[in-house]
């Protein structure tokens, strides 16, 4: 590994969030910490502020060159913006998109440089993930630790549309799983119009309506594992309904689901996973420690049995790894609340330990991909 992955701003920032997350545990009130002053304002949200504040402006202060279709969107946002209002139908993606067209308009009313709709998107998205985190995980600290670890965030530096549309149905299951149905499809109704993918937040939205109970979900998986093998000729099939995503199946290129150009090496971290996730749903039975498995209970092992599966059956696919995304991100909260839900205090402190140790590993060896790292002031006199 070369110099510049040992050190740069995001190993620095990994230790940074390591550090705030030891010396403010999420699950502890932050009064005697940070004094009796504030003794109202709690750990998590010390958390999600200094999150916020260190990793939102990393994003979306970057220079163009830091996430290969950050230049293609402020391409987008300079074209939108000398786009009359009444001319956006006309826009060749606005098909496509229309959402996210239409919001380029609203930012370009106020600002007209081309870097504020990589500030934009970088900060919505930051925001909307680190808020849905803290209303959701049972441990804050380890759940910003996946998102980094997972390569969420910096996937998002690279497919910020994409990640938007994530991040709204990610609010859509939030209001689902709260039984607020109409505004949990609203919302996924709103991604879709921003990414076309997000219809795949519409099976999340079925997972909360339907599997409550162990059968539901046993039944759930037959059908998922049969949809997972099957998953590129529905692709297919789903491409003559849109055929303005023809290109992700009869080309050659990289985005084709017949292209093997991913390495892979996903299915390992998939296998970590579920290697966790078993000992936290066997743990309990071994020791005779009985476990109230509620609705949320089975709602993540839904979620866990796809994301898993396509995590190792369509492992060798870009287009797959990108889609897998809209399910693959509730490890976020789920692993958090397994480990709280199911294992005893010190084995908890076991399990969070291996997990950050074996995770650093991925999250260190893709680091490249976005490196070097300039701001968007770089060359500015």
């Amino acid at each position: 590994m070369s110099d510049i992955n040992l050190l740069n701003i995001y190993t620095i920032g990994m230790a940074f969030t390591l550090l705030i997350i030891v010396l403010f545990p999420a699950r502890l009130p932050a009064h005697g910490i940070i004094g009796k002053k504030f003794k109202n304002f709690s750990n998590k949200k010390l958390i999600v502020c200094l999150f916020i504040l260190f990793w939102g402006l990393i994003s979306a202060l970057r220079n163009v060159s830091v996430g290969t279709d950050t230049f293609h969107y402020t391409e987008i946002f300079s074209r939108i913006a000398s786009t009359a209002w009444g001319d956006l139908k006309a826009d060749v993606e606005f098909s496509k998109f229309p959402l996210y067209i239409i919001y380029n308009k609203i930012i370009s009313i106020f600002f007209t440089d081309p870097n504020a709709v990589t500030f934009f998107n970088s900060a919505i998205f930051i925001v909307g993930v680190t808020l849905f985190l803290y209303h959701n995980s049972k441990n804050l600290g380890i759940s910003v630790f996946l998102f980094l670890s997972l390569h969420y965030y910096f996937l998002s530096l690279n497919i910020a549309r994409a990640s938007l549309a994530i991040m709204i149905t990610l609010w859509a299951y939030h209001f689902a799983k709260r039984n607020k149905l109409i505004r949990a499809l609203v919302l996924n109704i709103c991604a879709i119009f921003v990414h076309k993918t997000a219809a795949l937040g519409l099976v999340v939205f079925f997972i909360v309506l339907f599997c409550n109970n162990s059968k539901r979900v046993i039944v759930f998986a037959i059908f998922c594992t049969i949809g997972i093998i099957f998953f590129k000729q529905i692709i297919i099939f789903a491409v003559e309904l849109f055929p303005q995503y023809k290109d992700y199946v009869y080309t050659d290129d990289s985005f084709s689901i017949f292209n093997n150009s991913s390495d892979g090496k996903r299915k390992y971290i998939a296998l970590f996973l579920l290697a966790v996730l078993l000992f936290c749903w066997f743990y309990p039975k071994a020791k005779n420690i009985k476990v109230k498995k509620d609705k949320e209970y089975w709602i993540f092992v839904a979620l866990a049995i796809i994301s898993i599966e396509l995590m190792i059956i369509q492992n060798k696919n870009e287009i797959m790894a990108r889609l897998e995304l809209f399910f693959t991100y509730y490890f976020m909260v789920s692993i958090p609340y397994f480990i709280e839900k199911n294992l005893p205090k010190k084995l908890k402190s076991v399990i969070y330990l291996l997990t950050i140790f074996v995770l650093m590993v991925p999250f260190c060896l893709k680091l490249g991909d976005y490196l070097p790292y300039t701001t968007i002031f770089a060359g500015v006199k």
